[in-house]
């Protein structure tokens, strides 16, 4: 007999990706206090739990951070707390990370980040 391929994995996530709008930009930084520099090289994508954000250098796992989302001509920026859930390299050379918020991001936030 031939090998069984392996089963599928399961999406588990409890809300969906979502493009962003063009003029939004996204900081990161170490840690919860918004100090140091700042890793992000743009973002990928959005949801309620997190983001995907391209990345300068290699995060570590289950580490903190601070996102900064700004939609330009917008008076307030958005900051939230997340937790590194995922690092790897792209093919661009560079580094994508998965990032799922403390707090979930509120809904009218997220219609103005995400592309409809």
């Amino acid at each position: 007999m031939g090998a069984e391929s392996p089963p599928p994995v399961r999406n588990r996530r409890t809300s969906s990706r979502r493009p962003t709008r063009s003029g939004i930009r996204v900081s990161l930084r170490a840690g919860t206090l918004g100090l140091g520099p700042d890793l992000a090289a743009g973002l990928v994508d959005v949801s309620e739990d997190g983001v995907c954000v391209r990345v300068k250098t290699l995060l570590a796992l289950d580490s903190e951070a601070e996102v900064i989302l700004d939609k330009v001509g917008s008076s307030r920026p958005i900051k939230m707390v997340a937790e590194v859930r995922w690092c790897q390299g792209d093919a661009a050379g560079g580094f994508r990370a998965g990032l799922r918020f403390r707090h979930r991001l509120p809904y009218k936030d997220l219609m103005e980040l995400a592309r409809n």
